[in-house]
């Protein structure tokens, strides 16, 4: 005959129940560890990236790298927009001294093949010596390098042909976002082992001292120099590429 509990026993056998239940409880919850619920994925919280500094920093180890620079060859292909029409496409061999900068340019492309450029080929208050191309090659002529001869067919005088111009460029459109209390607008961001590439906007239509309405830039890894640069700016009320630059970089030596 089994034996019946009795109230009391009831009552004690209740409240352990619910202190085991409790401390159970409790340890599921401030315990780490103690618990995991397979159906619920663990939230990660990334800080967000600050592009501003992360930028500064790249431009400012590409600025030291051209510093260091005292000879650089280059091929670069290039199109721009000028006079309402893209220009016909350029294939360009660079070759590029410093202290005191003097360039000189030997066109490849089947159109341009033979038209070369130098300056400061002389002293002759920095004017330019260039060739045309095809049979115009054996007829020099001097010019100055902001003249509508030298400016046939470039944005940019040759004088701002290398690295250093582009490096400074890209290093004031980044200072006047500073300047301005701007956030600075990343469309896109990337960094492998070879390339970083940079695609940054500017509010050029309420800022006109801005260059261009975009940047897209991709940097060799190793070098630290820019090896592809696309410009974008406002036609006839349409963003579109104005200038398109790849570099092919040959030869470099540094100082020391």
């Amino acid at each position: 005959m089994s034996k019946r509990c009795s109230g009391f026993e009831l009552v004690v056998f209740i409240i352990l129940s619910l202190w085991l239940a409790i401390m159970v409880w409790l340890k599921d919850a401030f315990i780490p560890g103690s618990y995991y619920n397979s159906s619920v994925l663990p939230i990660c919280i990334e800080e967000p990236l600050d592009y501003q500094d992360r930028v500064d920093a790249i431009v400012e180890e590409m600025i030291k790298r051209v510093e260091n620079l005292v000879y650089y060859s280059f091929v670069m292909e290039k199109v721009t927009f000028k006079n309402g029409r893209y220009t016909s496409p350029e294939l360009i061999y660079a070759e590029i001294r410093s202290m005191p900068k003097r360039v000189h340019l030997k066109w490849l492309d089947e159109r341009h093949k033979g038209q070369q450029a130098w300056w400061p080929a002389s002293e002759d208050d920095g004017r330019l010596i260039a060739t045309g191309p095809g049979w115009r090659r054996f007829f020099k002529v001097k010019l100055h390098p902001l003249s509508k001869m030298a400016m046939k067919n470039s944005l940019h005088p040759i004088y701002d042909m290398g690295f250093d111009y582009i490096t400074a460029m890209f290093s004031n459109q980044l200072g006047l976002v500073r300047d301005l209390g701007l956030e600075l607008d990343v469309r896109n961001f990337s960094e492998t082992d070879d390339k970083i590439s940079l695609d940054i906007s500017f509010p050029k239509d309420r800022y006109p001292e801005f260059y261009c309405y975009r940047i897209s830039v991709d940097i060799n890894r190793t070098v630290m120099l820019p090896i592809k640069i696309i410009i974008y700016d406002k036609v006839d009320d349409i963003i579109k590429v104005t200038e398109n630059y790849r570099f092919d970089i040959v030869d470099i030596q540094e100082k020391g």
